[in-house]
C-alpha cells in the first residue's frame, strides 16, 4: 500500500523525503492502531494493556482482518506480559466464541464457549487456575452442571444440576451454613447454629 500511495503521489508531483517519511510515519500509526495499541487502564488496582490480535491479512494486503482476540496483560517484575481482567476470542466470521477471565496469568471464575448461534455449549469453572467445575448446555439450555463450593481457601461441598434439579451437599465435618432453592439454583445462608454434615 505504501509503494501504490508514493507512486500514485509522485506522478503529478515530486515527493521530498520529508514528504515521503511523513506517509511513513501515518501508515505505521495507522496499522499500530488497527492492531490494539491503547492506553493503559486499571483492573482490579493492576495497570494493564488491552491487547487485540487479528485474524490474518485481508485480500493480500497489509491490513489486519477481524478481531480474534481482546485481553488484557501487565508486565511483571521480569519483563513478562501477565494476562489479567477479561479475555474473549472471536471466530472469523466476527462471532463471539469464548470468554474467560484471568487473575495473575490464572484463569478464575467461568469460562464460556458459545456455538453459531451465541447459545452457550459448554462451561469449566476455574479457581486460581485450577478446574473446579463444568457445565453442559443442549440448544442454549443447561443439562448438567457440577461446580465446587468454597469457604476461604478450603473447598466445603459441591453444587449440582442433573435432571433438572439443583442440589448442594457438603463435605463430611464441614459447617452446613447454606442451602439451594432445588428449581433455580439460587442459594441462601441459613441461620445459626449451623448443622455439621455427616452427624
Amino acid at each position: 500500500m505504501y509503494i501504490a500511495v508514493v507512486q500514485s503521489l509522485s506522478r503529478g508531483s515530486t515527493l521530498s523525503a520529508l514528504s515521503k517519511f511523513s506517509i511513513t510515519l501515518f501508515l505505521l500509526l495507522y496499522v499500530a492502531i488497527l492492531l490494539g495499541c491503547e492506553a493503559k487502564s486499571l483492573i482490579e488496582g493492576k495497570k494493564v494493556q488491552k491487547v487485540q490480535t487479528r485474524w490474518g491479512l485481508v485480500w493480500g494486503m497489509p491490513f489486519p482482518g477481524r478481531v480474534w482476540q481482546v485481553y488484557y496483560v501487565y508486565t511483571d517484575d521480569q519483563g513478562n506480559k501477565v494476562k489479567h481482567g477479561p479475555y474473549q476470542s472471536f471466530d472469523g466470521d466476527g462471532r463471539l466464541d469464548y470468554t474467560a477471565f484471568y487473575r495473575d496469568g490464572k484463569l478464575d471464575g467461568a469460562v464460556t464457549r458459545f456455538g453459531h448461534h451465541q447459545e452457550k455449549l459448554q462451561e469449566s469453572f476455574y479457581r486460581a487456575g485450577h478446574l473446579v467445575g463444568q457445565a453442559n448446555y443442549e440448544n442454549g439450555h443447561l443439562v448438567y452442571e457440577h461446580k465446587a463450593v468454597f469457604k476461604g481457601a478450603n473447598q466445603v461441598g459441591e453444587i449440582r444440576f442433573e435432571n433438572g434439579r439443583w442440589s448442594l451437599s457438603f463435605i463430611c465435618g464441614t459447617e452446613i451454613d447454606k442451602r439451594i432453592n432445588p428449581i433455580t439454583g439460587e442459594i441462601a445462608d441459613l441461620a445459626v447454629p449451623f448443622s455439621i454434615s455427616c452427624q
